[in-house]
């Protein structure tokens, strides 16, 4: 019998619902939020199992993104899933942004680098690869400037999400003749998905990971050091676990 499961996507102002039976989404809904995250969420879960008469009794699971993103949007969706977690007693989990957006592109041989907006010129970015069935994280989460990022990767990339969207044409002047710059995603995949937060939830709620009850967001920051050092030179993020290797 296949679990049945709600995921949300709140890390980015297209935020996303959805509600899968074991990988097969059966029921989606996307909105451009904005500032109304807190009015948004909960109407449309209740609107999403309506339009497939269901109830939150029929699920068998919850899943949400669980950042780095959206402080707002984070906030509201973690209260809302632990909100529902302790009426329905349903287990639940988060899975990483950066993450599910490498779920989205399940099965890609390349390395991956999904990309968020974090403020004016910064983006929160991280590397994975797919190996058969098995995603393998590259490198933490990480924040810093476009040129942070353009020094961190040391071989092409998969170059994809909303971050890399709103910033291509800048980065692609910028850095015209570096070839990692070279791929992106297809257009399918540039913005953050409850469905693919759901599959790679699915694995960890299969798995018997739970999120634990004091457990919010995850906020990507510079450490005061790396700050400093960056005020006098801007060469590199230093550290090889920013690098993609």
């Amino acid at each position: 019998m296949h679990r049945r499961i709600l995921a949300v996507e709140t890390a980015t102002p297209r935020q996303s619902i959805a509600v899968l039976e074991g990988t097969t989404p059966i029921a989606t809904l996307e909105q451009t939020a904005a500032s109304g995250q807190t009015r948004w969420l909960i109407p449309a879960i209740d609107r999403l199992l309506a339009s497939i008469k269901m109830r939150l009794s029929d699920l068998d699971g919850l899943v949400l993104s669980a950042g780095p993103g959206s402080f707002t949007g984070l906030r509201t969706s973690f209260a809302t899933m632990m909100g529902l977690r302790y009426v329905t007693g349903l287990p639940l989990v988060g899975v990483p942004t950066l993450e599910g957006m490498a779920w989205t592109l399940r099965g890609e041989t390349r390395t991956l680098c999904p990309i968020i907006h974090a403020q004016t010129d910064h983006v929160y970015w991280a590397c994975f690869r797919w190996e058969g069935e098995r995603l393998l994280r590259l490198t933490e989460d990480q924040l810093g400037t476009w040129s942070d990022l353009r020094h961190a990767l040391r071989e092409p990339v998969l170059l994809f999400g909303e971050g890399w969207q709103r910033h291509r044409q800048t980065v692609l002047d910028q850095f015209v003749n570096a070839d990692r710059f070279h791929q992106e995603g297809p257009a399918d995949c540039m913005s953050p998905s409850a469905v693919s937060v759901g599959r790679a939830g699915l694995e960890r709620l299969e798995a018997g990971e739970r999120l634990a009850s004091g457990e919010g967001p995850r906020y990507v920051q510079r450490a005061r050091a790396e700050v400093e050092e960056l005020k006098h030179r801007s060469e590199s993020m230093g550290g090889r676990s920013g690098r993609c290797v």
